[in-house]
């Protein structure tokens, strides 16, 4: 359990200084672009993200391979690099359809820069595989720093100057290069560009499966952008795209820190001949009492939240912070059920569900566009809940859980949410008499339901609060040290 601490908390230093990093890279270019403008940079972003999940075959396989040796290592960045042509080859080959059918002329050129920066990754992405697989998350945290200094840095920069969406692009090559060198820099060893397909049938049979699910993911992800793009505009694409930023603050917060480690974990786990009922179950319960909270929170400070990172020209997107947090209340289970499912082997499991899922989701979303960009965000609620429902069900056979474990294990964090809710809408009744806060009124009433969250955990005995006074504990050695030298 002390090394899962550890790895969590230097992956949690890793991923909320990236996470402020891109906050503060959020704040920035929505007041240095339109929202036409963040429209295409969202549309492009979304593409990206759908390339990476499609030729990343390598990093999960390598993570829960047993033993891994040279060969192996020359084999995944063989796989990898055949993976990454192709992708380039696609991304150029479909970059004038894409901006045909999102009407937006302007795409082509940005996705033509972004297919550049995937040359990095098949040196880069085998040797960040075994960093987290050694769980050395201290050279992980180095490395992605970084890399999202790099890029916020070039953005930025261009984006001032009047480069528009273009920025975008140019920061997506600094910042392959940026991680490309120090990928290398600090694991010389793993370094294997000799070719090799020896072994290659394993690895590809494990991500026709574990890689389907996260295309079908990505495609779920992706899919929104483009449609609304075309059923409504591009502004619109801009206007959802940051309002599902602002209402995903919470989740990334709390899921980025603990994702990369969950899998090494639960794969560790499986490997030492341990069940993983138990330590799921923990899981659920702790994200819970985290998570919940932080949305009902953050649905309640939407407004004063949105002037912070956006600006006062976004207070029209309050509404629909509002509606996607509050969907996204179950989503906390699919990435954790996700590494479950991969720790023991069941990676056919993950791809099954997602093909449940996804063609009904590109269906209801399909449909709500043609509606409106008010539809969109209220059909979230029926996909997440559809989408965590399926992740449970998928993990259900594999670890002999049901539902009522889950409920019961999640149900404990209900005093949570309210002392959270009640302790912000009592600040907010004194100081203003409404939710209509000030930025200092919001972080006041922000900060008074944060203690309210806190008393709980304490009242309750909730296993959050061991956890938060071992990392106290931690803190005060840390201190105490620092004092003594």
């Amino acid at each position: 359990m002390n090394g899962i601490r550890r790895a969590a908390l230097f992956t949690s230093i890793d991923r909320y200084a990236t996470l402020a990093v891109n906050f503060l890279t959020v704040m920035a270019v929505s007041r240095l672009l339109t929202p036409e403008e963040v429209g295409i940079v969202a549309i492009g972003a979304a593409v990206l993200a759908f390339a990476e999940a499609s030729r990343d075959v390598i990093t999960s396989y390598l993570i829960q391979k047993t033993e891994v040796d040279k060969t192996d290592l020359r084999t995944a960045t063989t796989v990898m690099m055949i993976a990454t042509l192709i992708a380039i080859v696609l991304f150029n080959v479909l970059a004038g359809p894409i901006a045909h059918f999102a009407n937006e002329p302007r795409l082509e050129l940005l996705m033509r820069l972004i297919s550049i920066s995937l040359l990095a990754a098949p040196i880069e992405r085998p040797i960040l595989a075994m960093v987290r697989r050694d769980m050395d998350f201290g050279a992980l945290a180095l490395v992605n720093l970084a890399t999202v200094t790099t890029s916020t840095v070039t953005i930025i920069a261009l984006a001032a100057t009047g480069w528009g969406h273009e920025s975008f692009g140019w920061a997506c090559i600094t910042g392959a290069i940026a991680t490309i060198a120090l990928s290398v820099l600090i694991r010389p060893q793993y370094l294997a560009l000799k070719p090799c397909l020896e072994g290659s049938r394993s690895l590809l049979t494990f991500a026709l499966y574990g890689n389907a699910s996260g295309i079908l993911n990505q495609i779920n992800e992706t899919y929104p952008s483009i449609i609304i793009a075309r059923a409504i505009s591009v502004t619109g694409v801009g206007i959802f795209n940051r309002s599902h930023t602002v209402s995903q603050l919470p989740t990334k917060a709390i899921l980025s820190a603990i994702s990369p480690v969950v899998l090494p974990a639960f794969a560790q786990h499986v490997r030492n001949g341990q069940d993983l009922k138990a330590p799921a179950l923990r899981m659920f319960e702790l994200l819970a009492a985290v998570m919940w909270p932080a949305l009902v929170m953050l649905t309640l400070l939407a407004t004063p939240i949105v002037a912070v990172l956006l600006g006062p020209q976004w207070d029209h997107v309050v509404p629909y912070v509002q509606i996607i947090a509050m969907a996204s209340l179950p989503t906390f289970i699919m990435p954790a059920s996700h590494s479950l499912l991969v720790a023991v082997g069941a990676v056919r499991q993950t791809t099954r569900m997602m093909l449940y899922f996804v063609p009904v989701s590109l269906v209801i979303i399909t449909i709500a566009a043609y509606i409106s960009l008010t539809a969109v965000t209220c059909s979230l609620f029926l996909t997440y809940f559809l989408q965590a429902f399926l992740s449970l069900r998928a993990i259900k056979a594999e670890l002999d859980l049901s539902y009522l474990d889950v409920v019961d294990a999640c149900m404990k964090s209900l005093p949570m949410v309210g002392a959270g809710a009640g302790g912000t809408i009592l600040a907010a009744w004194v100081l203003n008499g409404s939710l209509a806060l000030s930025i200092p009124e919001g972080f006041i009433a922000g900060t008074v339901g944060v203690l309210f969250w806190l008393g709980a955990l304490y009242l309750t005995k909730h296993p959050l609060w061991h956890e938060v006074e071992h990392f106290a504990g931690k803190l005060h050695e840390f201190s105490a040290k620092r004092r003594v030298v």
